[in-house]
This record gives C-alpha cells, structure tokens and sequence, in this order.
C-alpha cells in the first residue's frame, strides 16, 4: 500500500509474524521381549504388536542378553513435523525347563537308565544345529556333570562357552519279574565296598 507523506511516496511492507512452531520430535520406545535360548542363538524372524500395529523385525544370531534392536521410526510420533521416536526392543534370554544359560555355560540334564551309566553310552544329543555325540563312561553317577569344552553360548565369533551335562539317573516306575532278578543277582553278587 502506497503512503504519501510530504510529497513522498511511501511503500507499506507486509509485517512477518514470528513462527511459534517448534519441531519436535517423537521419543523413543522401550519394549522388552523373552526369546528362548535356541533362538538367541541361532537367530530368527519375530514380530510383536505396538498398538494396532504388528511390527515384523530380525533377531541376530550370538545375540547376548540385555542387547538392544532398534527400529528405526516406529516409535512416538513427532509433533510439528518432527521425526519419529525409534523402536527399541531389549532382548532377554530365557531359560527353560530343560535347558538353562549361565553366563556362557548351556546345563541341560541326561536322564538316563541304571544300566547306561553302569556300562557306559553314547548318546546323539541335537544341539541347536548341530549333532553330538556324547559319551557316558561306565560307572557314572547320578549327579555327575560332564563337560563338553566350546559347545556352549557365543562368547565372540570365535569362541564359545562349555555344555555342561548333569546325569539324571531315573529307574522305572515297576520292576518286571526279569528285572527284579537282575538286580537281586547284582546286589548277591557285589564287590563294591562304601568306605
């Protein structure tokens, strides 16, 4: 808008409001998830839900207890065109009835018969992707534990923690008449003296 003033023509300029828009943007998410131990060591697809929405993401196999994934993106929203927040999922490794991690020791238990331990065995044990041959020497007690050196969790990408075996020696609910013989004839014949 022209302004004569004095003769003098003057040009009103348009005033520029101040923004009072901050970006900001969306923080991020925490989401602790249990995977078992197969899992963390092997590694695997998983998906988890988050709100409405199911988020599909990768588990990295060695993946040690207490790491983090991040997704990014699928965390809180920002607000005035800030970015979003990221996904973290924090990953624990969870022990099971059969199987248990301690530090980077795998214990899992053989239950084994009378005359396994008391002759010796082999046994084909499958441990995650690979098969073992385990041997139980003879005389073996119910207790025992028996270590196998490098076949436990990833302590790095060259080594590995131990598998340690506990011996279970279990006995059948009945005897059979031929079984009651047997042992009759062991416990007769007995040269085992407990000092």
């Amino acid at each position: 808008m022209l302004k004569m003033f004095f003769g003098i023509e003057y040009v009103d300029e348009p005033k520029k409001e101040k923004s009072n828009i901050n970006m900001v943007n969306g923080e991020d998410i925490n989401v602790f998830i249990d995977i078992g131990i197969k899992k963390a060591f092997l590694g695997g697809r998983k998906s988890i839900q988050l709100g409405d929405e199911i988020v599909n993401f990768d588990i990295p196999a060695k993946i040690k207890n207490g790491e983090k994934i991040r997704i990014v993106g699928k965390g809180a929203l920002g607000k005035n065109g800030g970015k979003p927040g990221d996904l973290v999922i924090i990953v624990n490794i969870k022990n099971s009835d059969t199987m248990q991690l301690i530090n980077n020791d795998i214990y899992i238990t053989f239950n084994l018969q009378a005359y396994d331990v008391a002759l010796g065995t082999v046994i084909n044990y499958r441990l995650f992707n690979e098969v073992l041959n385990i041997e139980i020497p003879e005389c073996t007690s119910s207790g025992k534990k028996i270590v196998v050196k490098n076949k436990g969790y990833f302590i790095d990408d060259n080594n590995r923690g131990n598998l340690v075996i506990i011996i279970n020696v279990v006995f059948p609910k009945e005897l059979s008449d031929d079984d009651k013989k047997l042992y009759l004839a062991l416990r007769e014949n007995n040269t085992y003296k407990n000092d």
